[in-house]
């Protein structure tokens, strides 16, 4: 006697896999796709509360930037001309103590400088080869 395969089922239900599909415990009915994590639907409602927060920030700053500008601009529209001008000699006056402040941290940064190279030709040392700047040695 020979053992010969069983005849195909006429039920339209598929017949069992020799072998498990299973990767966790599952009813015998549930399909073999592993099922998705509950935590992804919170995860993805987080995220999207989130984004929609940001981008209300960001769309919120924008506007009350536009807003005050434009007041500074009808501000400066309604000022007088006597106002304006006093506006005027106020920000020159401290764009000049500025450029004194600046002027003179330049003056003493080349005072350094002439006195480090006065220092170097003393000890008979290159000014260029002391420095960063013609370190490489090349002349002109």
């Amino acid at each position: 006697m020979s053992s010969n395969p069983p005849p195909p089922s006429t039920s339209s239900r598929p017949q069992p896999l020799p072998f498990s599909l299973r990767t966790s415990t599952r009813a015998p009915n549930a399909p073999a796709v592993p099922a998705r994590p509950r935590s992804l639907r919170p995860a993805i409602l987080a995220i999207s509360i989130a984004a929609i927060t940001a981008t209300g920030a960001y769309y919120g700053a924008s506007l009350k930037t536009d807003q005050q500008a434009a007041e500074s601009v009808r501000e400066r529209a309604a000022m007088s001309v006597d106002d304006r001008l006093d506006r005027l000699r106020i920000t020159r006056m401290r764009l000049e103590r500025e450029r004194k402040t600046l002027e003179a941290k330049m003056n003493e940064v080349a005072a350094r400088r002439r006195e480090s190279e006065r220092v170097l030709a003393l000890r008979g040392v290159d000014a260029g080869e002391g420095s960063a700047v013609g370190a490489s040695g090349d002349k002109g």
